[in-house]
């Protein structure tokens, strides 16, 4: 069999090495799967074994449906309105506190929803009609300006002085980027100095650089 560059590879030769790498990703999600189900059972749990994303989203009362994330998952971080919760290895499941709560679950949906801002946030899979809860990408937050760069190829602080410059019409945005950037500053509330924080950004769960869902709008 040839392969690019005119290299002769047995058909056998091939075929093992194709079939290690299968068998390499298909242990890899098993591991995955396995890590899953023994993370989300709980064997005292006055809710059951395990959590059940169906019954979960059949709760009503907020401070139930904290108790019954509580039960099964881990806790990623808790604010004075939301917490978030590890869903899976990829995905978070966000809940609301409050009032203040509901209205930040709102405003990630709505920049979600919004086609000039949403390259600027992680994907958002499933919400609560009454915006109780969602469930988005995980994000892995910058801690240094050289991750920043790392994964864009730009210098932080030059990016934020184009954002700056391209706001005041001094010149264009000269990223894909930056273009999403400045149309996400002037489609919301955020502000230049919200953005040159370095750990208002990370990477999402499909590899995308983001911003953080903080207070947005």
């Amino acid at each position: 069999m040839l392969i690019k560059g005119g290299l002769f590879v047995p058909p056998f030769v091939f075929f093992r090495i194709f079939t290690t790498m299968s068998s390499s990703r298909l242990l890899k999600e098993y591991i995955n799967l396995l890590v899953e189900k023994i993370r989300t059972t709980k064997k005292d749990s006055p809710f059951g074994s395990r959590f059940d994303i169906r019954k979960f989203k059949s709760l009503e009362n907020i401070s139930i449906m904290k108790a019954y994330a509580d039960s099964f998952l881990s806790t990623l971080g808790k604010g004075s309105s939301r917490i978030a919760y590890s869903l899976t290895s990829t995905k978070v499941l966000k809940i609301a506190l409050n009032e203040k709560g509901i209205d930040q679950n709102k405003t990630e949906l709505d920049v979600f929803t919004n086609p000039a801002t949403r390259p600027m946030i992680a994907k958002i899979f499933d919400y609560d009609s009454d915006y109780k809860w969602l469930i988005a990408d995980s994000v892995r937050a910058f801690k240094e300006e050289s991750e920043f760069r790392k994964e864009t190829g730009i210098i932080f602080q030059d990016f934020i002085d184009n954002i700056k410059d391209a706001l005041n019409k001094i010149e264009a945005p000269d990223t894909t980027l930056a273009y999403n950037t400045v149309k996400t500053i002037q489609n919301t509330d955020l502000l230049l100095g919200d953005i040159a924080v370095i750990d208002h950004w990370g990477k999402s769960a499909d590899g995308r650089v983001v911003l953080l869902d903080y207070e947005i709008g």
